[in-house]
């Protein structure tokens, strides 16, 4: 398991409002998929992508990524196929609102973590909405432990033992829940710091965190994580 890394920059050609940002992330990221049948198909399957990628950098304070300006974004994958796509269509891509200069790989390497925490926000679907207003603390951190397990099976295509503790603390970052904007409707998430287990097992999905976000939605930009090594 390793998790591929690049570094995307980008040149604004329109305005883009930061409640949007993420939005036309994903616009431009979904142009690698269009033009192939295959990856069209695959991109349309309800299934985990695992792929994530962060917001702009450097961060507008007045929240408008500013037509004429260039920024960069962080993109990671476990697929290598999929890297290679990213490669090679992504570095000719554009949209309306964007435009990619340049893209630069590297692997990202797997050591001892101490704590992850996401940087963009993290969200756990339900049918009744924002995920407090139905389940306790205890059931949230028991579906973001299952969610990350079921990615990483998937990845690895085994079946990790899972008597082992992933985290020993965390920590919700923000005071109240952050609003996204997304297919139409404002989804509701939370930033969140997770204090890792030194365990091998509970490092495993540490690292699988890095590569395909916490929780849901991290192919459309949810739950990216940066990380402190132990």
């Amino acid at each position: 398991m390793k998790i591929l890394s690049y570094e995307v920059k980008i040149y604004v050609l329109k305005d883009i409002p930061n409640t949007l940002l993420m939005q036309k992330q994903c616009e431009l990221i979904d142009t690698c998929f269009v033009n192939d049948a295959k990856w069209s198909v695959w991109h349309k399957t309800n299934q985990f992508k695992n792929y994530s990628f962060a917001g702009c950098i450097p961060v507008e304070a007045n929240k408008i990524y500013r037509e004429g300006n260039v920024y960069s974004f962080t993109l990671r994958t476990f697929n290598e196929e999929l890297g290679q796509l990213f490669m090679s269509t992504l570095q000719n891509a554009y949209t309306p609102f964007l435009k990619v200069l340049t893209i630069k790989s590297k692997i990202l390497p797997q050591v001892q973590l101490a704590k992850i925490y996401t940087l963009t926000p993290c969200v756990l679907k339900t049918d009744n909405g924002y995920w407090r207003t139905v389940m306790n603390l205890d059931t949230f951190e028991r579906r973001l432990r299952e969610n990350l397990i079921k990615k990483y099976n998937l990845i690895t295509n085994t079946k990790i033992d899972e008597d082992f503790t992933f985290f020993s603390h965390i920590k919700f970052d923000n005071h109240k829940p952050i609003a996204v904007p997304y297919k139409n409707v404002n989804l509701l998430g939370d930033k969140v710091t997770l204090m890792v287990e030194p365990n091998p097992s509970a490092q495993k999905l540490a690292y699988a965190a890095l590569g395909c976000g916490l929780l849901e939605a991290g192919s459309r930009g949810f739950g990216f994580c940066g990380y402190k090594f132990a």
